[in-house]
């Protein structure tokens, strides 16, 4: 069995997923709000958080540095904390997010007890 074989690209990347993609586009039109979006694109709004955060840092360092040496040599300093602490909380209410999700899901497939 080659890497071909393997349900990758050659580039690595899993094969596209047409069925998945009518899916996604299926759960935006969902009037009903019985499929939904959110843990499907999770992993996207994480990416786009971190960067945010990374870019925040950033502001953060310059803005100490225009404010004076000594704090901008502090905030360098400090901003890889403040940045794995920002990272942390984004992380910790989009887990939050999900288990909701998870929880959801796992209600609605057991049958009511009366």
């Amino acid at each position: 069995m080659n890497e071909h074989d393997a349900g990758s690209t050659p580039s690595g990347q899993p094969p596209f997923d047409a069925e998945a993609a009518r899916g996604f586009i299926s759960a935006l039109m969902d009037l009903s709000f019985k499929s939904f979006v959110t843990p499907k694109v999770i992993q996207i709004v994480y990416v786009l958080l971190l960067g945010v955060a990374a870019l925040w840092t950033i502001a953060v360092i310059a803005a100490a540095f225009s404010a004076g040496t000594g704090i901008g040599i502090l905030m360098l300093l400090l901003s890889p904390v403040l940045y794995l602490l920002c990272v942390l909380f984004i992380r910790m209410y989009l887990e939050i997010v999900i288990v909701l999700f998870r929880i959801y899901e796992i209600l609605r497939d057991r049958p009511l007890q009366t």
